[in-house]
């Protein structure tokens, strides 16, 4: 595990330790600006199909806050890279409901999921899988059952719902994030 987890490894020496938090402060930073991106993302251009600008702003303002409050107290450290990796599949839920459940929009998943390496630590991407996996698992659910949130009908998947569409969209984040973690090691 000690590979696995290299950032928290007692192997390393303090010069690496030094050299790892400069890093993950660099990648904080980016992700900051990144989230500010996708906040001004989802209030405009995400939004115009389905005039959701008001929920786009609102609930992007919110992840795009709790991002911001990570970068100010805990840059640097894990608890950073967490809230990072949860708000990328966060935007992605938002994009997703925007989307009516449109599978286009859950290309965001995969493509914010891809940034995460920049990190060199695996820790994120697990953070995003799980977020990601308990808001279909949720979700799907919730559209089973008619629920709303902002006056839409809660949308994961437009073309129906079922247990099996969770579980096939499931396999593929299980998949890549395996593959992303898999890159992180052998690269780090």
């Amino acid at each position: 595990m000690r590979i696995f987890f290299h950032a928290f490894s007692s192997h390393i020496s303090e010069s690496v330790k030094q050299a790892l938090q400069e890093d993950f402060i660099k990648a904080d930073r980016l992700f900051l600006i990144l989230t500010v991106v996708q906040w001004l993302l989802v209030s405009t251009a995400t939004a115009l199909p389905t005039g959701t600008y008001l929920f786009g702003f609102i609930a992007g303002g919110i992840v795009t806050l709790l991002v911001g409050l990570a970068y100010l107290f805990f840059r640097g450290t894990v608890v950073c890279r967490m809230v990072v990796g949860a708000s990328l599949m966060l935007f992605s839920a938002i994009m997703i409901q925007q989307g009516l459940g449109r599978i286009e929009m859950h290309f965001h998943v995969f493509v914010s999921m891809s940034f995460l390496p920049r990190y060199r630590d695996p820790i994120p991407v697990l953070t995003a899988a799980t977020v990601i996996a308990l808001h279909h698992l949720i979700g799907n659910y919730c559209q089973q059952a008619g629920w709303t949130v902002a006056g839409m009908p809660v949308s994961i998947f437009d073309y129906g719902t079922g247990f099996d569409i969770f579980l096939l969209h499931a396999v593929f984040v299980v998949v890549q994030a395996g593959v992303l973690t898999s890159i992180i090691v052998d690269n780090t």
